[in-house]
């Protein structure tokens, strides 16, 4: 079995056993402004340069922008600053929380088959410094012990399962590389790779896409392709897909989760001794919605008893 991962490094936390060995890839991987216009370029700003890399359509003439370049070392420091910021300007949250397992068995010549293993809905409220309570709304399951009260949300708003790489703490353990940039609305959005510095350091590969106008990320993909977290429950984590989008007057929010792992013959032996199935390929979904924040939430809601 996997080491036990600290609550405060897991946002989302579900009883379910599947569930929360497909989680625990984000767990695992979390222990692990504009641009500046030429008149604010001065001693030791970054120089103008030619922008070659924002792809134009090949219907287009080709347009030669140029602008002032920001450094590797500048995006990563003013993510740091647009994270943090964005995280202390949160007093409280509320969203809809829709979570589902999903079983894939591949089959011959044919497209695989999916079987809906797991599915939750909740309501959860979150208030500093340190307010949580979710309310279940739904679930249905096909597990054999059921342990629907015991799914949990963490008090944190920093959503630590986008930004973990580029945490001061941690991001002296990647290696982070420029991929693209794009030009979207008018401004750019860089899309940064990194990589652990150390095949032997338990960390996740993956980009992230960072929007400049307020220097937060806005979609990340990571992956354990060639290794595992976990190699007793884990053969592979494909991939894990995190989306945000702006909601409630534009707060950038986690709204979309995806997550493909592949798991050992090991697992699924311990789970049949447990009387329980499990698939070599686990499709995990969440969705959160209907967010409202800073709304002023009432302190009874957190009361205890109250429904």
């Amino acid at each position: 079995m996997p080491a036990r991962v600290p609550r405060r490094a897991l946002p989302i936390a579900c009883a379910p056993p599947v569930l929360v060995a497909v989680l625990l890839l984000a767990a695992s991987a979390a222990r692990a402004g504009t641009l500046p216009s030429p008149a604010e370029a001065g001693a030791g700003a970054p120089t103008l340069a030619v922008e070659d890399t924002i792809p134009v359509p090949t219907t287009l003439p080709v347009q030669i922008v140029t602008a002032p370049r920001v450094t590797l070392d500048e995006i990563l420091r003013r993510v740091t600053a647009g994270e943090a910021h964005r995280d202390s300007l949160m007093q409280d949250q509320s969203f809809t929380m829709l979570a589902a397992l999903t079983y894939v068995d591949a089959t011959k010549g044919g497209a695989p088959e999916t079987k809906r293993q797991w599915e939750y809905a909740g309501k959860v409220y979150r208030k500093r410094p340190d307010k949580v309570r979710t309310v279940p709304l739904r679930e249905k399951s096909n597990f054999r012990k059921q342990d629907a009260a015991d799914v949990q949300v963490g008090p944190n708003m920093g959503e630590e399962l986008v930004n973990f790489a580029f945490q001061p703490r941690t991001r002296s353990r990647f290696d982070f590389t420029i991929q693209e940039r794009h030009l979207v609305a008018g401004h750019v959005v860089y899309l940064v790779g990194f990589t652990p510095k150390s095949k032997l350091d338990d960390l996740p590969t993956g980009r992230a896409w960072i929007d400049t106008k307020d220097f937060v990320i806005v979609r990340q993909e990571f992956w354990y392709r060639d290794r595992s977290p976990s190699p007793l429950v884990f053969k592979s984590i494909d991939s894990c897909v995190l989306e945000r989008a702006q909601v409630d007057g534009g707060w950038w929010v986690m709204t979309r989760l995806l997550a493909r792992v592949q798991v050992t013959s090991l697992a699924r032996f311990f789970a049949r001794v447990g009387r329980e199935k499990l698939s070599p390929t686990v499709d995990f979904t969440l969705s959160l919605r209907d967010w409202r924040v800073n709304r002023g939430i009432d302190d009874a809601v957190f009361a205890t008893g109250v429904k």
